[in-house]
């Protein structure tokens, strides 16, 4: 008898000592033995009718009491991390605040007085009374400042002045630096920026080499959510010290110079916990090897990934975790892409944005436009072909897509015949590797598409004024229409 009424007083300490944990918002290192003891008890416990069953009971429904209130401030806790990482005004589809703005480039303080206010503004670095001039002004959301081209290169307290000046302009979202390989952009002139109250993009072209003391400026910037960095240096210690800024969702290291082994750079990646969006394209058409894939699929938050300069194989893809919501790819034989290897994409049905770039070949064209129309929740397609007839058939193939991108190389009139196809179309925007003249251009008129928002033409184009509103008009008022 002593030795039950002691296992039954060990097992009510074992409950209380479960509960109280429980309540703290802990799981029981011990949660097996307690599982037990409860289970005992309600063998024990048959005669529901005997006082000690009923205080037994008791104790045993507040463990599951406690149990519930410790879910519940767990799932407040995971959502209040989530809406941390979900912040408004940030889309995995868009992470860089695409499409970019529109920049009005000034040159000279005397000519700001005639441009008003402005939102996106780019100007050079090293005009001090420009630089002066801006100091605070509550207009501008983007910023680019630019080197000095002919006039020399910017040093350093030079940049320190703009990127103070940067920091001053309380609306500021965006800062594009546009600078020359001489530009003193050092982690001094960045830490300038930690005043800049929402700045949350920041572009460096042709900047300074990302090492450790770089990086750590750039983790100093409170809001940064995104970082692409063009034409660079990286340093494996530099891209490892970025796991230090603590909203850092976005990253793209394009046309960089890595001094660093492929394997070094994404061991290091790896440990960018926070990055929900990847892109890397190394100078030089460089390919790393599919293995390196595997790298990537650690982090734990990463939903975009862009593999355009990776090898492609089947096995590799068939490990890419059906949480992606984004995804780009080169589809080329030469980078190992297969009829099979894109059916094993098919996995994938959560895609909300794809990127193809497509080589002249009709069967993976087939086996492309079949991927794509396997998608039931594609929204945003990238679509690049080294002729025209090579994307129609995948364009066509995604019925439901609201925004596109295309590469046309003048057949405009064909263009318009493939999105006339797309009813659930609001954004159409294109490029093309030479100037498009009217002739061409007066294609679009004959696009008709209910839930048009949006025409962008990102190449040059010979149009006059009166051309210009005769093609605006054509599409109506409720299409905003963009041409350079």
């Amino acid at each position: 008898m002593k030795v039950d009424a002691a296992r039954e007083r060990a097992g009510e300490r074992l409950l209380d000592v479960g509960l109280q944990e429980l309540l703290r918002g802990r799981a029981p290192e011990h949660d097996a033995d307690l599982r037990a003891a409860v289970l005992a008890k309600r063998a024990a416990d048959e005669d529901l009718g005997a006082p000690g069953a009923r205080r037994r009971w008791l104790t045993a429904a507040l463990v599951l009491l406690g149990s519930c209130v410790a879910i519940g401030v767990s799932w407040l806790q995971l959502r209040d991390r989530r809406a941390a990482v979900q912040e408004p005004g940030f889309d995995v589809l868009a992470p860089w605040g695409e499409p970019g703005p529109s920049w009005t480039i000034v040159h000279g303080v005397q000519s700001l007085g005639g441009v008003g206010r402005v939102s996106a503004l780019g100007i050079s670095c090293g005009d001090a009374q420009m630089i002066a001039a801006l100091q605070g002004r509550d207009d501008i959301e983007a910023l680019m400042l630019m080197g000095n081209g002919s006039k020399g290169r910017v040093d350093e307290e030079t940049m320190c002045d703009a990127m103070c000046m940067a920091a001053s302009l309380p609306q500021l979202r965006r800062l594009s630096l546009a600078l020359g390989p001489g530009d003193k952009i050092t982690a001094r002139a960045l830490r300038e920026l930690r005043a800049a109250p929402q700045l949350v993009h920041l572009d460096i072209d042709a900047g300074p080499t990302l090492d450790e003391g770089v990086a750590k400026a750039i983790c100093e910037l409170p809001k940064l959510r995104s970082l692409r960095l063009w034409s660079t240096r990286v340093e494996v210690a530099g891209v490892r010290a970025l796991a230090g800024t603590p909203s850092l969702l976005a990253l793209a290291l394009h046309g960089t110079d890595l001094a660093c082994t492929d394997g070094e750079l994404f061991d290091a990646v790896r440990e960018l916990r926070t990055l929900r969006v990847l892109s890397i394209a190394p100078r030089g058409g460089k390919v790393f090897a599919a293995r390196h894939v595997g790298a990537l699929l650690g982090l734990p938050k990463l939903v975009v990934l862009d593999l355009g300069a990776f090898e492609l194989e089947e096995r590799t893809l068939l490990q890419l975790p059906t949480r992606l919501e984004g995804l780009a790819i080169r589809v080329a034989r030469s980078r190992g892409a297969t009829s099979s290897s894109l059916r094993a994409l098919g996995r994938l049905s959560g895609l909300r944005w794809l990127s193809l770039v497509l080589e002249q070949d009709p069967e993976l064209t087939a086996a492309s436009a079949a991927f794509v129309a396997r998608l039931p929740r594609l929204e945003r397609l990238s679509c690049v072909a080294g002729g025209d007839e090579y994307q129609w058939s995948v364009v066509t193939a995604a019925s439901r897509v609201r925004s596109l991108f295309v590469e046309c190389s003048g057949d405009v009139q064909a263009m318009v015949g493939a999105c006339s196809r797309l009813r659930e179309l609001e954004s159409l925007s294109f490029h093309s590797p030479r100037d498009l003249h009217w002739d061409e251009l007066q294609a679009l008129q004959g696009l008709s598409l209910p839930r048009l928002r949006k025409v962008v033409c990102t190449s040059g184009v010979r149009l006059s004024a009166e051309q210009r509103q005769r093609l605006a008009d054509s599409l109506g008022p409720a299409v905003e229409v963009r041409l350079p």
